[in-house]
This record gives C-alpha cells, structure tokens and sequence, in this order.
C-alpha cells in the first residue's frame, strides 16, 4: 500500500516538471520593454517555437524594438 501512495505521490509531482516545457515554451513575448504582449495566434519568430501561433501571424522585432508584421504582398506594419 505503501509503494503506491509512493508512486502516485512521485507522479503527480514529477509530471506537472516535466509536461510544463512545453506550455512555458509558449509563454507570451514581446519586442521592447514597452511592446505589445505576443501571444497565440500570433507568435515572435525566433523566441517562440513554430507552434505556439498560426503561421501567417508571424512576427518579428525591428531593430528598434518594434514589433512588426510582414504581409505576404511585401507590406511591412508596425
């Protein structure tokens, strides 16, 4: 009885550790200290993984710390 109040206490503090990598790899972001958060469906290439937004609402940060979006008819907004 003992071994099992042991391995269901080991698993349920153990999985929370490991299962939370992936929900912190998509936590939000920003460009700037004052930008904008960055957070699904939109994403900030390079410091969110691929699926953490859709892949038409990429972003990324111009170097002045401004978030921008690219549209795919070459239109850049800020």
């Amino acid at each position: 009885m003992a071994a099992i109040s042991l391995y269901h206490f080991l698993l349920l503090t153990l999985f929370p550790t490991l299962g939370g990598a992936g929900i912190d790899a998509c936590k939000e972001a920003r460009c700037g200290h004052k930008g904008p958060l960055i957070r699904f469906p939109f994403r900030l290439n390079f410091l969110q993984p691929e699926h953490c937004g859709h892949p038409e609402f990429t972003l990324t940060c111009n170097p002045n710390n401004q978030t921008l979006l690219q549209l795919p008819s070459s239109v850049n907004l800020l």
